[in-house]
């Protein structure tokens, strides 16, 4: 037997694995600090994030109740006779109507929001989109007077960080917020954590909104200004043309319109043009329109994962809208299907809402790691009783595909990536992310950019339009996000969207889209469940049957 040292390979040696377990040990030390860091900048106060607004002394005026009590109109009154004021919407649509209203009342009032702006020299009023609150300083505006509208918005997991940083954020003595019963409480604690004062004026319906105890009938029991409510675009305009057969002349909205055709289907309600208008719950949040009963046909609606049935305040947010005051002497509810479900809804309490959700502090950007680590990071942290995360899957998907090599030669910093995957699309279509992707490898390549205004053609669908519509309104964000001026692009696309909203008008005015069979183009009921008829699924399944009886007989 030889005497000669057994020798072994190198990553079994005790020096080696020493060394691994240092690393590990190491990677876990630093994955602890990054906790406890992460953990700590939720649990510091956040109040502190807002040093200006600290310096003064800010009084709040809540107006709580519930929809159509005149919260938002009292509110704009003291605003409009204001030295200067600021108003943060929760929708593009609502912005553009304060702005129209200031001005009608001789009030110079400029707008912005994520697609648009609106600058008018001499103006000292402002009215934006809550996200857009950090472009008031560009427009020159020291509010004396501002208004936080649907301040519930507070819990909603994607936007409720906007509400939460105007509420703690926002440099200026005088604020009234509008919100539902349900924000009440929290609202106040913010208030009291940063140390300000408030006050509470309740508003009441002074039209009441009753049940109807019969049954409804469509399309027999329709009346004039009925609002019929539904939850998919498809189911819109088919409702309308199930309708417009019957002679009854319809408006729609849904989310997917552009405001301005939305705003001009709300002008023909409003005149008198159409006598029923079809809708999603979009006409929940801040449409003033002369309804009289609202109609769920639906009580279902699909939230982007699943099939769910509608919450008690979607169910009073949608509902409130009818009777409007000065109009009518009450306000009426109807329902197709489930209507003990809704009217239990309707008339239960509101449970208080017990948490505010809350943004990825700016500060931790600033750390040496990825921002697809960062943010995931973030997403680890464990949720406090009173404050929740935004949710940030969208963004940290985006930024996992700014990190790829593609994108790596540019050398983003990463305040520009946090720009880039903030930008406000749809990521879910591949169109659309597939153009964010080819915007930022252009303008970074520094590769000409007009060839991103979509082209638009005569024959176009209506889902087309809309599609095209969507392109111009990420091109349009973008231009903005990354300030490109070359080319005019921004105004080429605003002028494309203009073209664009113009023939989506037209298609709507034809309101033919009934539903047809796939198969066989025969009509379908608008609530039919399936693609095909009855008689072609028969047909398809006899088919079936006698092939699989062939094949048997073969054997």
């Amino acid at each position: 037997m030889s005497d000669k040292k057994k020798s072994y390979p190198y990553w079994r040696t005790k020096k080696y694995n020493r060394g691994k377990q240092r690393k590990k040990q190491e990677k876990r030390l630093k994955q602890e600090r990054l906790r406890q860091l992460f953990n700590e900048t939720l649990l510091q106060n956040p109040v502190e994030m807002y040093p200006e607004a600290r310096e003064l002394h800010r009084h709040f005026i809540l107006h709580v109740g519930e929809t159509n009590t005149g919260k938002t109109y009292e509110a704009l009154q003291d605003l409009a006779g204001a030295e200067s004021g600021l108003y943060l919407a929760p929708l593009r649509l609502l912005a553009l109507e304060v702005q129209e209203r200031l001005l009608a009342e001789g009030v110079e009032c400029s707008m912005t929001t994520g697609e648009e702006d609106d600058y008018r020299i001499g103006a000292h009023h402002l009215s934006c989109t809550v996200e857009k609150m950090d472009s008031a300083g560009q427009f020159g505006v020291g509010p004396k007077v501002a208004v936080i509208d649907e301040a519930q918005m507070l819990q909603d997991p994607d936007r409720g960080w906007a509400w939460l940083k105007a509420i703690l954020g926002l440099a200026c003595e005088r604020i009234h917020v509008c919100m539902s019963p349900n924000a009440e409480l929290v609202v106040e604690k913010l208030i009291d954590m940063c140390g300000d004062t408030w006050e509470v004026v309740r508003h009441t319906r002074d039209v009441p909104l009753r049940m109807e105890n019969r049954q409804f009938q469509f399309p027999g029991g329709v009346q004039q200004h009925d609002a019929l409510v539904v939850f998919s675009k498809k189911k819109v305009l088919s409702v309308a043309s199930e309708l417009e057969k019957h002679g009854i002349k319809t408006s729609v909205i849904y989310g997917a319109l552009p405001y301005s055709v939305r705003k001009d289907e709300m002008r023909k309600f409003l005149e008198g043009e159409s006598s029923v208008v079809v809708c999603t719950d979009a006409i929940g949040m801040g449409m003033n329109l002369p309804i009289r009963r609202v109609v769920f046909l639906e009580s279902e609606k699909f939230d982007g994962r699943d099939m769910r049935p509608l919450s008690m305040s979607e169910v009073k947010q949608i509902a409130g809208r009818a009777g409007r005051k000065g109009q009518f002497d009450e306000g009426l509810v109807n329902a197709l299907s489930d209507k003990k479900r809704i009217r239990r809804l309707l008339t239960g309490q509101y449970q208080p809402m017990k948490y505010a959700v809350m943004q990825m502090p700016q500060s931790l950007v600033d750390l040496d790691m990825p921002l697809s680590e960062i943010i995931t990071n973030w997403m680890k942290v464990q949720d406090t009783e009173f404050l929740r995360k935004a949710d940030m899957r969208t963004q940290l998907s985006l930024a996992r595909i700014l990190e790829k090599p593609e994108f790596a030669t540019f050398m983003l910093d990463k305040d520009t990536q946090l720009a880039l995957v903030n930008i406000p699309f749809d990521s879910r279509d591949h169109r659309l992310l597939q153009m964010w992707k080819n915007l930022i490898l252009d303008y970074y390549s520094e590769k000409p950019m007009r060839k991103f205004v979509p082209v638009l053609h005569r024959k176009s669908t209506l889902e087309d339009l809309e599609e095209i519509y969507r392109e111009c309104d990420l091109v349009f964000s973008f231009v903005r996000t990354v300030q490109y001026t070359e080319e005019d692009l921004a105004r080429l696309v605003s002028r494309k969207k203009e073209r664009v909203a113009a023939m989506i008008m037209q298609k709507l005015s034809n309101k033919n889209f009934t539903r047809t069979c796939r198969q066989c183009g025969k009509p379908l009921y608008w609530n039919y469940p399936f693609s095909i008829c009855q008689d072609c699924f028969q047909k398809n399944r006899r088919k079936k049957w006698d092939d699989e009886d062939w094949e048997d007989y073969q054997d």
